[in-house]
């Protein structure tokens, strides 16, 4: 068995302690885990999480940022293997947001790692986290105009900007009310395709 490079130890070591961190902020809340519970149940030491995070701050929004990391990959999988139809797109979508928008555990994360941070940190991770989804979206939309033939009224940056605003606003709403339906977002979504498509 090939022992691994000094890099690729590093980054397994990172990962397994972001995959502790999430697991535990997700099911415990940020707040109340500390970052020896953290490290413990990753199975290194507090230095090794420090090592790799410069603070719980730190770690959280890593947290958050691998949850819509992931959370992106899934939609991008969805609409791969949606049919050729709008229909199939739609419905591919749906069932992405109802699994993904409004996750009131990831809602609950989000806000508190936010509150606990200083207002700089906090806003530069959102701008660029928010940033790189909305770059995703452009590919996606990109991906639709080309393959589909799909011609949305907006710029993609433009229509990126309100499409993440929408899944951020009605996920929060979903996350206080479950009764909302998952499918909302994708009503939306299709009131902004061209009639005909």
């Amino acid at each position: 068995m090939q022992r691994l490079t000094r890099r690729e130890s590093q980054q397994q070591t990172r990962q397994r302690v972001l995959d502790a961190a999430t697991e535990l902020f997700l099911d415990r809340g940020y707040r109340v885990t500390s970052i020896g519970e953290v490290a413990d149940a990753a199975g290194y030491s507090h230095g090794a999480v420090y090592s790799n995070f410069a603070s719980k701050t730190a770690l959280g929004v890593a947290v958050v940022d691998q949850l819509y990391d992931r959370a992106a990959t899934r939609l991008r999988e969805a609409i791969h293997s949606a049919g050729e139809d709008v229909t199939g797109l739609l419905t591919a979508i749906t069932a992405w947001s109802a699994e993904t928008i409004g996750d009131a555990r990831w809602t609950r994360l989000e806000t508190e790692v936010t509150s606990a941070a200083g207002d700089g940190e906090i806003r530069d991770a959102n701008a660029q986290r928010y940033k790189r989804l909305r770059a995703a979206g452009i590919d996606i939309a990109d991906t639709l105009a080309a393959e589909r033939g799909i011609r949305f009224a907006l710029p993609p940056d433009e229509l990126m900007i309100g499409v993440l605003g929408l899944a951020l606003g009605i996920g929060i709403q979903r996350a206080a009310d479950p009764s909302i339906p998952g499918s909302t977002f994708t009503s939306f979504l299709a009131a902004l395709l061209p009639a005909g498509k």
